[in-house]
């Protein structure tokens, strides 16, 4: 299959973060050959990497994946996973620390703040397994 669109859009987005490639391929934890693969349109990105994108660049998913609206995320437009699991997280446990007798949250309330988490977690996927597949779709239509 042929990515040409996707890989535009990560010379655009290399370009716009100011980075080669070999400090983006760096930043996103890839080689410089896989992160070219993509770039050529060789390879759709794996799920993970377009979180790490999302995650540490601020870039939002449906630009990255669809090419549809702007690159970079503004006041929480988009999912930023690990920040706001992380973000949920602490909210949770500070809610019930503050509603408990005690400073200490018991086993089972840590365990069910991470049952919360994993359910975020699986949802965020969901959404970018989507995306991921609604940009293999457009590449069938434009092929």
């Amino acid at each position: 299959m042929n990515y040409k669109n996707f890989g535009v859009r990560m010379k655009l987005l290399k370009s716009e973060l100011g980075l080669n490639q070999k400090e983006f391929a760096k930043a996103i934890e890839i080689s410089p050959s896989k992160l070219s693969q993509y770039e050529t349109g060789k390879y759709l990105m794996k799920i993970d990497v377009a979180i790490k994108i999302n995650n540490i660049f601020n870039v939002s998913l449906d630009w990255l994946f669809l090419g549809k609206g702007e690159i970079f995320i503004e006041n929480n437009e988009d999912i930023n996973i690990t920040g706001d699991i992380n973000k949920s997280a602490v909210a949770i446990k500070g809610t019930a620390t503050n509603n408990s007798n005690n400073n200490e949250l018991s086993k089972e309330e840590n365990e069910e703040i991470e049952k919360v988490c994993q359910v975020i977690r699986k949802l965020s996927k969901q959404k970018v397994k989507k995306l991921y597949h609604l940009a293999e779709l457009e590449n069938l239509e434009n092929e």
